[in-house]
């Protein structure tokens, strides 16, 4: 049995953005910096509301002449109808591509070995773009694959299909989150989910929506926040919403769980006071360093 996996990701869906003001339109908006991507290179960035909570997450890639953008599937309208909001005068066309492009993960030993070992590396792939995650580059890789093509060229390699249930532990056990499962639109902090350590955000490059708060907490240095991976000795027992406790007071929330792990934003100074154990319930949680 292969642990080389290819495994659709359903809940997320594409978008092209395409003319010759594509690049300055989505350099105001997003918190990484547009000037990176090009055809060897893709990166992870988030969209912010003016406050600096975060509305959107997008992989984007870049694609015969236009920008491919991964994003949450259930707010896909909502997505385009915010994107087009900004378009104004622009030359800019905003296309829902989801019926020609399908968003997969790569899972496997051979992932670097089809990526070719390199960091961040593009690749032409069963007809569409394959590249390392660029918010783990030692995990996975993903892909916009074109519909038609059944993943051809993922089973040429060597790659099984998987299930998402998969990914979904692996994305958990490397404190990866996700957006819209642990991040909801328009109700968080990137700082509190260390976004810019997932290479989310760029301290460095010109003006967009939300920067200036997203700036300050920066360079204050002043989260109390952080994201952890916690740890059950049961199975199952840790679910999204679950209030984590230290001494009966409330430090924190678990976000994503699987098996016996959980992404939990946590108050890191109630965390370290109690030597990395907490509760959930009645539980005793073994949180990760």
């Amino acid at each position: 049995m292969t642990n080389n996996l290819y495994i659709p990701l359903t809940k997320r869906a594409a978008i092209q953005i395409s003319g010759k003001d594509s690049k300055q339109f989505l350099q105001g908006l997003i918190t990484n910096d547009i000037n990176k991507v090009d055809d060897d290179k893709v990166i992870y960035a988030l969209m912010l509301t003016p406050q600096g909570k975060f509305l959107y997450d997008f992989f984007i890639a870049h694609r015969e002449g236009a920008y491919l953008l991964d994003c949450q599937k259930e707010l896909l309208p909502q997505i385009i109808k915010k994107l087009s909001m900004y378009k104004l005068r622009s030359d800019v066309q905003i296309e829902d591509v989801s019926q020609k492009y399908e968003i997969a993960a790569l899972l496997g030993d051979k992932v670097f070995e089809v990526m070719e070992g390199r960091e961040n590396n593009v690749r032409q792939f069963c007809k569409g773009v394959a590249y390392i995650d660029p918010r783990n580059d030692k995990i996975f890789a993903r892909s916009f694959i074109e519909i038609d093509n059944d993943y051809q060229s993922f089973k040429a390699f060597d790659f099984e299909l998987g299930a998402f249930d998969d990914y979904e532990y692996a994305r958990i056990n490397a404190c990866v989150p996700e957006g819209g499962v642990d991040l909801e639109s328009g109700g968080a902090f990137p700082h509190d989910f260390g976004m810019d350590s997932l290479n989310a955000v760029d301290y460095n490059k010109g003006c967009y929506v939300g920067q200036e708060v997203t700036a300050r907490v920066h360079h204050k240095g002043n989260v109390r926040k952080r994201l952890y991976v916690i740890e059950s000795d049961e199975e199952n027992k840790l679910l999204l919403g679950q209030e984590v406790t230290f001494e009966d007071e409330k430090i924190g929330t678990v976000f994503s769980a699987i098996k016996n792990i959980a992404l939990a934003v946590l108050i890191q100074e109630k965390v370290e006071k109690n030597n990395f154990v907490c509760n959930v319930n009645d539980m005793k949680i073994k949180v990760r360093k």
